[in-house]
């Protein structure tokens, strides 16, 4: 969608792609670190709605300063508009977090009922 955005605005095939490739490596590595982070909060905390509070706040709360942070520092014109489209993530982490917290509890709890 970047890439798309902006060769229409600048026609030029280079400078899209390379501001395309850029936010993908940016996505894959930061994204999965993020989702990483979402997934060690929701398991290793005991308490289970704090585990899934902190496992869905704390990362989310991360991407929208990491995205805003990034946009502010390179000029762009309106970095509030660029960070909207970031609250994606928090659905994205409510989901993880609650379906990690679950596989966690569950495998644990066949783990102790073999012991």
């Amino acid at each position: 969608m970047a890439k798309s955005g902006n060769y229409h605005e600048t026609n030029e095939l280079f400078g899209s792609s390379t501001a395309a490739l850029k936010q993908a490596t940016y996505t894959f590595f930061v994204g999965g670190s993020i989702i990483k982070s979402c997934e060690y909060l929701a398991t290793k905390i005991k308490n289970k709605s704090l585990a899934i509070a902190s496992a869905i706040i704390l990362p989310s709360a991360l991407t929208l300063m990491l995205t805003y942070g990034v946009h502010n520092l390179k000029g762009t014109p309106e970095p509030e508009k660029s960070t909207i489209p970031t609250i994606i993530i928090i659905p994205a982490t409510a989901y993880w977090a609650t379906r990690k917290r679950r596989q966690y509890y569950d495998v644990s709890e066949l783990l102790e009922k073999s012991d």
